[in-house]
């Protein structure tokens, strides 16, 4: 018998950046949070299913020092879109 299933999901983490007993402050971590939330269906069938899924995706730093200006690319705020496509079969 098929069947659809609704997935809501939602994350949240934050990390300080600090790191114990570094001697290169410099190449440290600014402090950094992010989010996803995202929805997505699940239809399955008696031996397989496909799942589609899709969201969007925030990550936020904290300024940089001027120490760290070589990493002001990497630590740049960004806004992902996530999608997903996914087949599975039981044999």
């Amino acid at each position: 018998m098929p069947s659809l299933l609704l997935n809501l999901t939602g994350r949240h983490y934050a990390d300080t950046g600090e790191v114990e007993n570094s001697l290169l402050t410099t190449s440290a971590a600014p402090p950094l949070k992010s989010w996803e939330i995202g929805a997505g269906l699940r239809y399955a069938w008696r031996r397989s299913s496909l799942k589609l899924y899709v969201g969007p995706f925030w990550t936020r730093y904290a300024a940089t020092g001027e120490a760290a200006a070589e990493f002001i690319h990497l630590y740049a705020d960004r806004k992902w879109v996530l999608a997903q496509i996914a087949w599975s079969m039981q044999f």
